[in-house]
């Protein structure tokens, strides 16, 4: 089984769907997603401050201990957003209709999309480093300590919307659905010779 597929699976934990059905409905949801989806991605650099309890990032705090930590030992720090589009989300309506278990398969293999567009983008990011700098883990609004409301700062400083078509509900979700915003610290390789 390939890296794909076992991916998918994992966010299917399908234990005990045969194998074979499963096989099948995988193949249509990526045929139907690599036809349809066109992942688009956008980023901005932005000075970076930590204290104990958040980040200051272009003059803008956003609290969360947990970002604290991952944005510690940068300067600088990417902010990405990346989009499955629309398309993603017509998708899903659509192929609902053909039952649960196959929706169930059609978000996994949109999740995967997703995540792949996300990993490509932050190549792209990495190509753009000084010798010595790294990239921290993504790290995305909602997760650990963080606030899902700091979104609308996030939203204030990169473009999204108007550059990528993605808006924020007045609970601070994104739509199109399958769209992920994360931080992407830029930090120095740790010196193993001293």
């Amino acid at each position: 089984m390939n890296a794909e597929r076992a991916e998918i699976r994992r966010y299917l934990a399908a234990g005990d769907m045969p194998a074979e059905q499963l096989d099948a409905w995988i193949d249509r949801a990526l045929a139907l997603a690599d036809q349809t989806v066109r992942p688009r991605s956008l980023y901005g650099v932005y000075r970076c401050e930590t204290d104990g309890d958040g980040a200051t990032v272009g003059g803008v705090y956003f609290a969360g201990k947990s970002l604290a930590r991952n944005l510690r030992p940068c300067g600088r720090v990417f902010l990405l957003a990346v989009t499955l589009g629309a398309e993603a989300d017509l998708l899903l309506r659509r192929e609902s209709g053909r039952g649960s278990a196959y929706a169930a398969v059609m978000q996994a293999v949109l999740t995967e999309r997703i995540e792949r567009a996300c990993d490509g983008a932050e190549e792209e990011l990495r190509k753009t480093l000084s010798p010595g700098e790294i990239l921290r883990p993504r790290f995305s609004l909602g997760y650990g300590d963080t606030l899902l409301s700091d979104q609308k700062a996030f939203f204030g400083l990169l473009p999204v919307t108007k550059r990528l078509g993605v808006s924020l509900s007045e609970s601070f979700l994104m739509t199109p659905m399958k769209s992920v915003t994360a931080f992407v610290g830029v930090a120095q390789t740790e010196r193993k010779d001293v």
